[in-house]
């Protein structure tokens, strides 16, 4: 595995704990409900090209909610998966 899939691998693992987290004290503070906390950063243009080769190379069926898993905002995923 190459430098750059490791820290990919990491945010990924990151961000899904930032989100766990986020989910658990939502749920603490507000109760059930419907959320989806967005916790996602702009990576670099360098970067963003990585993360969009990564998930392309590792899922069946490629979506902007691939890239938001790997750590990408919202709004930036959407926009790269439309332009995919």
């Amino acid at each position: 595995m190459s430098k750059d899939e490791l820290v990919i691998r990491l945010v990924e693992a990151e961000t899904r704990h930032a989100e766990f987290v986020a989910t658990v004290e939502s749920l603490a503070r507000d109760g059930s409900r419907w959320a989806i906390p967005d916790l996602g950063e702009k990576p670099t243009e360098e970067w963003l090209g990585k993360i969009v080769a990564y998930a392309k190379a590792h899922t069946d069926d490629f979506s902007y909610m691939d890239l938001a898993e790997y750590g990408v905002d919202l709004e930036t995923a959407e926009k790269l998966w439309r332009e995919c």
